[in-house]
């Protein structure tokens, strides 16, 4: 008779659902990657899964390779919120499974970058300055810096400036810390203090119409080397000979000059300079008239007495 026969038929089983996507938290800026061939089974091995998303406008930041969907935040540097998203995962028949999740992009916080110790040298009562910011870096807020430990250094922060002032000689180690609000990163600052030699700083020299001579080795313990002047302000002019400057001219400011000792020390030396006619120019024209009129009222007094004895003309 009419056997009936049956063949083996090859079926492609349905794409399931191994687990639904939760919802993708993604700092804002920042680029995340996700395996969406995890959340999906094919039973059918020969058949490869594809992957298809379906956001509700033009989105830049989504982008699927593969199986791997990326979530390119960057793209919106400044955007914070959802992003409601359908992802279709289906095989070479066709068979569509559909996923529906969420990306929240969120305003993540990042500790401080610590970027190394600052590694400083001085001379003792010599001020220096340090950009903390150069030390730590925070891309998603402003950081707020404290001076933890300063043994024997005068420091004082104002905004990211760290304002050192050393005065004794030796190592010290100087401890700031960078805050952002939530996070806090300790650094460390090496500071090498150098003695000087340098016994007194020279007085405001005041310029009048002659020259005016100063020898910089009586500023100093250790014998001066040589002398190099930096800076000069306008309308006054300096000669060197030796360790011994001499200053004419007029002029207001400051006299910078470099001094290297035997010891092989090299620090500048701020010599200020003010010009007696500056300072006196209205006293002196005061003073001038006053006198002026004095000697007049003297002369008219006198010429009076003369008339009055008959004997001036």
């Amino acid at each position: 008779g009419n056997d009936e026969q049956t063949y083996g038929q090859e079926v492609n089983d349905k794409i399931s659902l191994m687990s639904k996507i939760p919802t993708i938290k993604v700092g804002e800026g920042r680029l995340v990657r996700i395996d969406l061939s995890r959340y999906f089974y094919d039973p059918t091995p020969e058949s490869k899964m594809h992957f298809a998303i379906v956001t509700p406008e033009d989105c830049p930041i989504l982008s699927i390779k593969d199986s791997t969907l990326e979530i390119s935040a960057y793209k919106w540097p400044d955007w914070v919120g959802e992003i409601g998203c359908l992802v279709k995962a289906y095989d070479d028949n066709s068979c569509i499974y559909s996923n529906v999740f969420t990306i929240s992009i969120q305003n993540i916080n990042d500790p401080p970058e610590y970027k190394g110790d600052a590694l400083l040298s001085a001379y003792v009562d010599s001020t220096i300055y340090l950009d903390l910011n150069t030390m730590f870096e925070d891309r998603d807020s402003a950081l707020k810096y404290t001076v933890l430990s300063n043994h024997r250094v005068e420091c004082t922060i104002t905004s990211s400036i760290l304002r050192i002032r050393a005065w004794i000689p030796g190592d010290y180690s100087i401890l700031v810390s960078a805050t952002d609000g939530e996070y806090t990163v300790v650094g460390r600052i090496v500071l090498h203090v150098m003695g000087v030699s340098l016994i007194k700083y020279p007085e405001t020299v005041v310029l009048g119409r002659g020259e005016k001579v100063i020898d910089v080795q009586s500023m100093f313990t250790k014998n001066v080397e040589k002398i190099e002047v930096l800076a000069v302000p306008k309308g006054v002019y300096v000669k060197t000979s030796g360790s011994v400057i001499t200053i004419t001219g007029q002029g207001e400011g400051e006299i910078t000059v470099r001094v290297y000792t035997d010891d092989n020390q090299a620090f500048n030396v701020g010599i200020v300079v003010k010009s007696i006619e500056n300072n006196t120019n209205t006293l002196m024209m005061q003073y001038t008239a006053a006198t002026a009129l004095a000697i007049f009222a003297v002369l008219l007094s006198a010429y009076i007495k003369i008339k009055r004895r008959g004997l001036a003309p």
